[in-house]
């Protein structure tokens, strides 16, 4: 079995403070336990993180937009806009554009300057269309 896991490190105190995982079978995981988390991918015998799955994007790949996060084809959570991100498209939301499409224009390995740790990063173009009003 397959699974997919994620997990979400403190930057200041190195700890993990949030493990998630996606089986082949469907099934989530979302804890803060390692034991939980241990159990949960005890029976898989692939397991790959979310650098591989980003990593794994090619140009041109489409995405899903959903609140703020761009999902790959498997629902899986590849980019969030940051805080400067959301307040653009929401700028554009409210002249009536909504979110149509996004594609994978970039992925890219990027470490910071001074860390240990090397991030897997997905470039994307967001298409937005102008709603028609309709009058009643």
């Amino acid at each position: 079995m397959i699974v997919f896991i994620d997990t979400e490190v403190n930057p200041q105190t190195k700890k993990v403070a949030d493990y998630g995982a996606v089986r082949e079978d469907g099934a989530v995981l979302h804890s803060h336990s390692k034991a939980d988390f241990d159990a949960f991918v005890l029976r898989c015998d692939t397991v790959y993180g979310h650098k591989d799955i980003v990593l794994r994007l090619r140009s041109g790949d489409s995405l899903q937009y959903k609140d703020g996060y761009l999902l790959s084809g498997q629902e899986t959570n590849v980019a969030a806009l940051s805080a400067s991100g959301k307040d653009k498209l929401k700028a554009w939301t409210d002249k009536g554009y909504e979110v149509t499409s996004a594609k994978v224009s970039y992925t890219l390995a990027w470490k910071p300057k001074d860390a240990d740790m090397e991030y897997a990063v997905c470039l994307a173009n967001i298409f937005l269309t102008k709603q028609e009003r309709t009058s009643e």
